[in-house]
């Protein structure tokens, strides 16, 4: 209560100041009433020392009037300065309450962004779940076709019967991927094809060395390779050698092992069609 009181006072003070406050041309206007007066008083006394006597006697009685008007001033603005303050309260208390709506209002924006954002965040990860689940179908599909091959590098060569010289290079597909490496599915625009490739023999040779041509061109994933037995303390494999994009210049060796009807060279290639076709080697 006493802190309510001592800011209507002062709060009156102030108020009463700003009433009697002037502007420039008011102040510039007293200036020019205050040299009138002088003056005037100086030519109606006949002198400087009767004149002075009567600006002092005159000065002191406005001083005694200003006074009691600035005290009349004041307690007119004491009387209504609770009502101000109290309208000067309401107005700042409605504008907390809009700025508070406001507030309210962003927060409720935020807390509906915060719930979208939550909501695409668990559809993203539904997503990569689903898409992780298929990666794994398919790794699961490559160990099996990987199974097969390493059971097709010796059933191929025992199919290959020993009734004349012939050499043949089998091509068996296995997966398609993209630019970057990663497994692509039928909708992918841009993919290359991975196949494995078997060269069988009807012969037994102690290394394998040759020409591999195909009508479409290719490259190695996997270089050419020999299957190991339990002797083998060796396997050694060239970088082929590119004659052109269709034709290399292949070689591998396997110590303990040859390259035989019952154990066919193989390697990896990669293709922009889904084969590199007619297939051929040429041993050297």
């Amino acid at each position: 209560m006493g802190t309510y009181w001592f800011a209507v006072f002062n709060k009156a003070l102030w108020d009463s100041f700003t009433f009697i406050g002037q502007s420039k041309t008011g102040i510039a206007y007293s200036i020019v009433v205050g040299i009138l007066t002088i003056t005037w008083l100086w030519r109606k006394h006949g002198g400087w020392g009767s004149a002075m006597r009567a600006i002092w006697q005159t000065l002191g009685e406005g001083l005694l009037i200003g006074i009691a008007a600035f005290t009349l001033i004041y307690f007119g603005h004491l009387v209504y300065e609770p009502f101000l303050l109290d309208a000067d309260m309401q107005a700042r208390r409605n504008g907390a309450l809009t700025e508070k709506m406001q507030s309210d209002t962003r927060l409720m924006q935020c807390g509906s962004q915060l719930s979208m954002q939550a909501l695409r965040s668990d559809l993203l990860q539904t997503s990569v779940t689903s898409q992780q689940t298929t990666v794994n179908s398919q790794q699961n599909q490559m160990n099996t076709q990987q199974e097969t091959i390493n059971s097709c590098v010796i059933s191929l060569g025992k199919m290959n019967p020993k009734v004349r010289e012939e050499i043949v290079v089998i091509s068996v597909p296995l997966y398609t991927f993209d630019n970057n490496g990663k497994l692509a599915g039928n909708l992918a625009l841009l993919k290359s094809y991975a196949s494995e490739l078997f060269v069988t023999t009807n012969e037994t040779e102690s290394s394998f060395h040759g020409i591999l041509r195909c009508t479409n061109p290719f490259t190695f994933l996997e270089f050419p390779k020999l299957p190991a037995s339990s002797q083998t303390v060796f396997v050694a494999t060239a970088v082929p050698n590119a004659i052109s994009d269709r034709e290399y210049e292949i070689s591998a060796t396997a110590s303990g092992t040859e390259w035989s009807p019952a154990r066919p060279a193989y390697m990896r290639i990669r293709t922009d069609t889904e084969n590199a076709g007619q297939c051929t080697f040429t041993p050297k």
